[in-house]
């Protein structure tokens, strides 16, 4: 496995990062490409032209996301208020799949017997990763409802927040259903 971080603030900057992960991509032989999108802009627009380029030069890639209140990049604040984290696997044996619901405090308990409806149907799967928004909500039904996920599947991420903490407002986002203000992305290692 190998991981590319990197920031940018103009497209150009973002094409030229995506052309070098592209490069080392196939020289490498990798089997999956996992690309994480965290954004302090909370701009629909912004973030489907972000994916759309993305996508449109990894075609192959899984994209997640979501918006943030300042983005981590190699262990540090980046000061950008985009980061993109990619991850290539080597090993064919390697998947990654992308499930994505609408989240609402009325949806937690529906949402969760979904996923584990889908991990058991999928018993490659070692890990859960989660990008949810839970600002303005009490999430206690989908903590309990990941807790009946079959044993040994770990479960990880976090939430989706504004920059300003203060906001409720946030969202979340994939290659598979796009952008979503509430919502929750599951990334299925």
């Amino acid at each position: 496995m190998k991981q590319l971080q990197f920031t940018f603030k103009k497209e150009s900057e973002l094409e030229a990062e995506i052309r070098k992960i592209r490069q080392w991509y196939k020289s490498n032989f990798c089997s999956t490409l996992l690309i994480q999108v965290f954004t302090e802009i909370l701009d629909r627009e912004t973030i489907q032209r972000t994916c759309a380029l993305l996508q449109a030069q990894m075609p192959e890639a899984v994209i997640v996301g979501c918006s943030s209140n300042g983005n981590i990049l190699n262990g540090d604040f980046s000061g950008s208020s985009f980061a993109v984290v990619c991850t290539m696997f080597e090993y064919p044996s390697t998947k990654v799949e992308v499930l994505q619901y609408p989240l609402t405090a009325e949806l937690q308990t529906l949402v969760t017997e979904n996923l584990c409806e889908e991990v058991k149907r999928r018993p490659w799967v070692k890990g859960v990763e989660m990008l949810v928004t839970i600002r303005g909500m009490s999430v206690t039904a989908l903590c309990e409802g990941l807790s009946n996920l079959p044993e040994g599947v770990q479960v990880f991420g976090g939430g989706a927040f504004s920059e300003e903490l203060e906001r409720n407002d946030a969202c979340v986002f994939s290659s598979l259903e796009g952008y979503q203000e509430k919502g929750i992305v599951f990334v299925l290692f």
